[in-house]
């Protein structure tokens, strides 16, 4: 007894355990085997317990340090301490201490016995699953009150034609194109920034030269031109309407257009047709043992040539300078990357190939076909392939990372993108493509709709073509090719449907700028055109109106009870039964036209087949009381005609 205090060591554990007590607690030094650094515990007496302890044996679950030798196993043998009062070593460990590896987990204590610990994480896991229940049963609930509740019409309108669909999907009214004597002043905005942006994007980088123009319908409607043939040199002249780019793989389009001119003059006979009928010497090894590459093919991308051609040439004034015969015997021993028709793989060799064996099967060179077929019926006189003294001091200095490029051949890759041109020269051409959009002239309607259209989909909003690169822009499908030859870049950017087209011809890099500057062009014609194209729609006055207005019925189209026609705001609208309104513009006397103008999906539109249908009123008169007393339309029924007559009064 020290100091009210009595310390023991009874043989406990090897004389590694000590205890000390008091009437109100006592302590326990574990000694570990090396006898250092003792490990003191407090216990507090358990007041309903008698003197006399229970055994227990405890084991740690796990080690208090990584080294081996401090793990343990003991005992606290019975004993009987004397001194003042009741005071005991009876009381077990508190459960907490298992936190520091003193009592196993699965022990602990409960009304002075020992239970399995589980109890606490039964209690954890009960509660969690009651938390389940509740929510499980409160959505449950939601869900059959919003089946009970929910408005049976608006259910019924999601499967109809009147469903409201997200503004992103309706269907877009595209414009026309029309003569713009005089540009609108939403146009002439949008011009100006663009021009604003492309002086920036010059006095940015030192680097950047820039011609740019934009064409609408038969000519070019605006043109910039921003730095020096020489940046470099603040003397040097200025860009100007002459100057020549090397457009690299813009010249694809001249190669894609050498085939369908082909084929539109019937030298190709299909665009199906196996490329070794036009160059039989032509042989690449085929792991896939696929069919014969076809033209068709080999236009967009799809052919599965590996990407370059196997020029081998050292740095020189001529990319490729072998001829056929040597090219071909190179091209015996590659091997396709990937089964052709497949997929996309861009391919500078696959042009090569396709101009190259065109030229050959007219017997004739690519540079004589295109200067005799194109350059001169087009009137292009800045384009050409091969870089003569004069032509050279036209082209301004390229810049990569800051270092002077200049411009070299293509020689046998000239298909493939070895042109050079000014931005006039593809202004010219351009037009003629709009042109033979509706004329039979360079290329015929038909011919030129399939030049433009997407050959392979990309990504839902990204499209391949021969050898466009397609892009859905504001409802319009956007034909672009960019041509980038270290130190030179060129888009052009063409909207068919338009007749308008936005080219960059530049120096150094613009970082996509050229796709921005083109939607907001577009976003001003469309606007404008749209705009003109609702002025077109006739407005009628509800005088002139009332000989047509009314209920109709018909006995020809079974799904069609009754057709409302009704005048609001100057514009007549059609009912069909409940579909939304549809709008019925006078073309001239009593025959009408109906306009699909509903916020819903395009395919919808199309299937329902009726926008642009005619409406035949038969003529009022006297006898009917000047009231139509009918109308016919062939569109409504496959007979080809229903008749819709005015409820008898």
């Amino acid at each position: 007894m020290e100091n009210g205090h009595v310390k023991t060591t009874k043989s406990l554990v090897d004389k590694n355990l000590e205890m000390e007590t008091s009437p109100q607690r006592v302590f326990i030094e574990l000694l570990s085997p090396d006898d250092k650094k003792p490990t003191r515990l407090h216990l507090e007496p358990d007041p309903n317990m008698n003197a006399t302890s229970q055994v227990a044996k405890f084991e740690p679950e796990s080690p208090q340090s990584p080294d081996a030798d401090s793990q343990m196993s003991f005992n606290v043998y019975e004993a009987r301490l004397s001194g003042s009062g009741d005071s005991c070593l009876g009381a077990l460990l508190p459960n907490s201490a298992s936190k520091i590896g003193f009592l196993p987990d699965h022990l602990t204590k409960d009304g002075g016995r020992m239970v399995p610990g589980y109890s606490r994480r039964i209690r954890q896991l009960s509660v969690c699953l009651v938390l389940f229940i509740a929510v499980s049963l409160v959505m449950a609930g939601l869900f059959v009150w919003r089946v009970i509740y929910y408005d049976s019409e608006d259910k019924a309108e999601a499967t109809t034609f009147n469903n409201k669909e997200d503004p992103k999907t309706y269907c877009p009214v595209r414009a026309k194109a029309v003569p713009l004597n005089i540009l609108p002043k939403s146009i002439q905005d949008a011009l100006t920034e663009i021009e604003e942006r492309l002086k920036k994007a010059n006095t940015k980088d030192d680097t950047v030269s820039i011609m740019a123009n934009v064409v609408y319908m038969d000519k070019v409607i605006w043109e910039r031109s921003f730095g020096r043939m020489n940046n470099s040199n603040p003397t040097a002249p200025k860009l100007s309407s002459s100057t020549v780019f090397p457009i690299a793989s813009v010249t694809k389009v001249l190669t894609a257009l050498m085939l369908y001119k082909l084929y539109y003059e019937k030298k190709v006979k299909s665009l199906d047709d196996p490329f070794t009928k036009y160059m039989p010497k032509f042989s690449i090894k085929d792991p896939f043992n696929s069919y014969e590459i076809v033209l068709r093919q080999m236009v967009t991308h799809m052919s599965g040539f590996p990407r370059e051609a196997p020029c081998l040439s050292q740095k020189g004034p001529m990319l490729c300078p072998d001829n056929n015969t040597v090219m071909l015997e190179r091209i015996r021993n590659l091997t396709l990357i990937a089964q052709p028709g497949d997929k996309v793989s861009y391919s500078n060799l696959g042009f090569g190939l396709l101009g190259q064996g065109l030229a050959f099967s007219q017997n004739t060179s690519y540079e004589d076909w295109t200067r005799k077929n194109i350059f001169d019926p087009l009137e292009m006189h800045d384009s050409a392939f091969k870089l003569t003294p004069e032509l050279r001091r036209r082209i301004p200095v390229g810049y990569l990372k800051k270092k002077p490029q200049e411009p070299v051949e293509w020689g046998w890759a000239n298909p493939a993108g070895g042109m050079f041109t000014s931005l006039a020269d593809i202004a010219k051409l351009e037009i003629k493509l709009f042109d033979s959009m509706e004329e039979d002239d360079f290329l015929s309607p038909v011919m030129t709709e399939e030049f433009f259209s997407p050959a392979y989909i990309l990504n839902g909003k990204q499209f391949m073509g021969s050898p466009w690169e397609m892009y859905l822009m504001n409802g319009y499908l956007a034909r672009t090719k960019t041509g980038y030859m270290y130190g030179y870049t060129s888009n052009i950017c063409l909207f068919p449907e338009l007749k308008l087209a936005f080219n960059i011809f530049n120096t150094g890099s613009l970082n996509g700028l050229c796709t921005d500057l083109a939607s907001k062009l577009l976003t001003a014609f469309h606007e404008e055109l749209i705009a003109r194209d609702k002025k077109k729609e006739h407005t009628i006055s509800e005088e002139e109106a009332a000989p047509y207005l009314g209920e109709f019925y018909t006995k020809d189209v079974p799904t069609i009870r009754r057709v409302i026609i009704k005048h609001q705001e100057g514009q007549m609208l059609f009912f069909v039964d409940k579909l939304e309104k549809l709008l019925l513009n006078r073309l001239s006397g009593t025959t009408f036209e109906l306009l699909d103008r509903r916020k819903v999906k395009c395919i919808l539109i199309v299937v329902m087949g009726i926008n642009h249908e005619k409406v035949h009123f038969d003529a009022p008169g006297n006898s009917t009381g000047w009231i139509s007393p009918g109308f016919t339309v062939f569109g409504f029924h496959p007979r080809g005609k229903a008749y819709f007559y005015r409820e008898q009064l």
